[in-house]
C-alpha cells in the first residue's frame, strides 16, 4: 500500500464520530491521528505536524476553542489549516471558531460531500 499523502488530525472526544471521520478520511487515502480533547491534540500536533487539523470545539479536559488558540500560539502548528467542527456551527459558534483561529467551521454529523469540500481546499487533494 502507497504512503499516504495527507495526515490529518481528528480531534473529537465522541469515539463514534472519530472513528467515522476516520473510516471517511483513510478511504481517501489519508493517514489520521486521533485525539480525544484538545490538550491531546496540543501533544500530538507539533510532534506530527499534520496537514490538516479537524477539531470539535466541545471537549471535555480542554474545549476546541481554547486547544486552537493554543495551538495557533506554537510555531510548529500555526500555520496548519484548522476546521472546527460542531453541531452549532450555524448558531454563532462560526463566528466564534473564525475568532479562535479556525480557518473553517462545519456542521456534524460530517457529510462526505463537505469533507471532500475541506480536503480540496485546504489541501488540494
Amino acid at each position: 500500500m502507497p504512503t499516504p499523502k495527507w495526515t490529518i488530525l481528528v480531534a473529537e472526544d465522541t469515539e463514534d464520530i472519530r472513528h467515522l471521520v476516520k473510516l471517511m478520511l483513510e478511504l481517501k487515502g489519508c493517514q489520521v491521528l486521533e485525539a480525544a480533547h484538545g490538550k491531546q491534540a496540543i501533544e500530538l500536533a507539533p510532534e506530527h505536524q499534520p496537514d490538516l487539523i479537524l477539531m470539535d470545539l466541545r471537549m471535555p479536559v480542554l474545549d476546541g476553542f481554547e486547544a486552537t488558540r493554543r495551538l495557533r500560539q506554537i510555531p510548529e502548528t500555526r500555520k496548519i489549516p484548522l476546521v472546527g467542527l460542531s453541531a452549532h456551527c450555524d448558531d454563532g459558534w462560526h463566528e466564534a471558531a473564525i475568532a479562535a483561529g479556525c480557518d473553517d467551521c462545519i456542521m456534524k454529523p460530517i457529510e462526505e460531500r463537505v469533507l471532500a469540500e475541506i480536503l480540496s481546499r485546504f489541501l488540494q487533494f
